[in-house]
């Protein structure tokens, strides 16, 4: 199977005669590609579930291939609308994280598919028909972070045990889960009806991307006076020190840890 690029594409001329038509004819395809796949998905589905004739629709897109492709590129390019402007203004690893996030909230809450489409083309096709779509997120979206995170590791404000490229891979991916795991989370959070909605979307988004910037920052030592947190810390021991028990069991906590941590001699 051929990897497509931008000749796949349906000549322009073509929705310009008749974008209301060709909208409907995407929603229609976007949501039976979603749910059956590539290969269970005919033109007769497409053209039974739009209302649209079968031949309206080879008019427009050619061949259900190029209609995939279509649909695939216009989710990409609606998430790095968003995305890609966020990251150049980002001054700060939370600018570069809220912005994503916003993204990616903003994309599903208008395409409530798009996660079961991106995750069925993976699972079924190895993501080879979105390669090419891959490759530009790769460039535009996924290094870009990367280089923010490193730039905070350098200058202190993002831990220096953290790997750039899972930070932002789990930066990305949690949006992504919320949306696809919708039915599961629906069932823990005990609600009814359609979900996640664009205001569930918006709730998490928040919570996602405060979690990731607290995750990414650096964590102080309790006993830092330098940091109110440590000074708070301290504050607290005096108030409230710890029992003789207590200080045996601690002891004996950070003996058993630095005897596991010493390296053992060859024999």
């Amino acid at each position: 199977m051929p990897i497509l690029g931008p000749e796949s594409d349906p000549p322009p001329h073509r929705l310009a005669a008749g974008p209301a038509s060709a909208d409907v004819i995407l929603h229609a395809a976007e949501e039976l590609f979603a749910a059956k796949g590539f290969k269970r998905t005919t033109i007769k589905d497409i053209s039974n579930a739009s209302g649209m004739n079968s031949a309206l629709i080879y008019y427009y897109f050619d061949n259900k291939t190029r209609l995939y492709h279509l649909i695939l590129t216009r989710l990409v390019l609606a998430l790095k609308k968003r995305a890609v402007p966020a990251i150049k203004k980002a001054r700060s690893m939370e600018d570069m994280i809220r912005g994503i996030v916003d993204a990616q909230v903003t994309l599903f809450g208008n395409h409530p598919r798009a996660a079961a489409l991106l995750i069925r083309e993976m699972v079924d096709h190895q993501a080879e028909f979105a390669h090419g779509l891959i490759t530009q997120l790769t460039a535009e979206l996924f290094r870009p972070a990367c280089r923010i995170i490193d730039r905070g590791k350098q200058d202190g404000s993002i831990r220096a045990d953290v790997d750039s490229r899972y930070a932002a891979i789990s930066t990305i991916s949690q949006v992504v889960y919320f949306s696809l795991a919708g039915p599961a989370i629906r069932l823990w959070l005990e609600r009814r009806g359609p979900f996640p909605t664009i205001p569930d979307l918006k709730e998490f988004g928040r919570h996602a991307s405060e979690f990731a910037i607290a995750a990414l920052r650096p964590v102080p030592a309790p006993t830092d006076a330098k940091h109110p947190w440590g000074r708070a810390a301290r504050a607290e021991l005096r108030a409230d020190p710890p029992t003789a028990a207590e200080r045996a069991e601690m002891r004996a906590w950070s003996k058993s840890n630095k005897s596991r941590s010493r390296p053992r001699s060859r024999p």
